[in-house]
């Protein structure tokens, strides 16, 4: 995480701003989808990677784990995807009748209704791995999240974000119809310096921003890439569909 303010506590001064640039270019890292990958789906793909920077002994929190609209037997259920590859797995989740649901039909153990701005009871009070996919932007308060993760992820813990991507193809409607309707649930967006912002505020580290990417795509990105030297940010930003943050402790 770059503290702009160590180098002015103007918001617009260049100089910070190129800085917060820089150091944004400097900790993205793309993945590319190998053609001979064996997961059978580019969503499973990309779990499967995130997934794997976790401690596989756990703890790992899912937050949000419910997923109002997945089958909780599908092999498309994120938490269902967590779970075979993290040992000592939980989950927290808003919706009390969709959990209760989820473990009737799966009985599985340490599924959590709750909102974390309770302070819930938890099976462990400090996680090595806290992962909240696809759930800021649904939220009202984003401040809750960050804090919760400042509280609850232990010193050398990782959490991950995923959230949908501000400037990828579906926010490109706004060409076609002059407004981007993502999910009615949605409250906003979060940017690679906006989520770097929120880390300050709330004594976190942006780590790592990961831009994944089928074979196909980078195929066509060495391809045209030399003519647009110097806007290769361009190219990727607009060819995710989410950002995928991973955070820690500020050291």
């Amino acid at each position: 995480m770059l503290d702009w303010t160590r180098i002015s506590h103007d918001p617009t001064d260049v100089a910070a701003m190129d800085a917060v640039r820089d150091y944004l270019s400097r900790i993205s890292q793309i993945v590319n989808r190998p053609w001979n990958c064996h997961q059978p789906t580019f969503s499973q793909f990309c779990d499967q990677w995130l997934f794997s920077q976790f401690d596989p002994n756990g703890p790992v929190l899912d937050i949000g784990f419910a997923d109002h609209t997945c089958d909780p037997t599908s092999p498309a259920w994120r938490h269902g995807r967590l779970r075979a590859v993290v040992d000592n797995c939980c989950g927290l989740d808003l919706n009390a009748e969709r959990v209760n649901t989820i473990q009737q039909i799966t009985s599985l153990e340490r599924l959590i209704a709750g909102d974390m701005g309770d302070d819930p009871t938890l099976p462990f009070q400090q996680f090595s791995g806290i992962f909240a996919g696809d759930v800021i932007e649904h939220m009202d308060n984003p401040a809750q999240l960050m804090q919760f993760i400042h509280k609850r992820l232990s010193g050398t813990g990782l959490a991950i974000i995923t959230t949908p991507n501000c400037y990828g193809k579906k926010a490109r409607q706004v060409r076609k119809t002059g407004t981007v309707i993502d999910n009615l649930e949605h409250t906003s967006w979060y940017s690679p310096f906006q989520m770097n912002e929120l880390c300050r505020r709330h004594q976190l580290s942006l780590q790592a921003i990961i831009y994944f990417r089928e074979g196909r795509k980078r195929l066509l990105a060495q391809a045209i890439a030399p003519s647009l030297k110097g806007v290769e940010h361009t190219m990727r930003d607009n060819w995710v569909d989410s950002y995928s943050y991973i955070l820690c402790q500020q050291r």
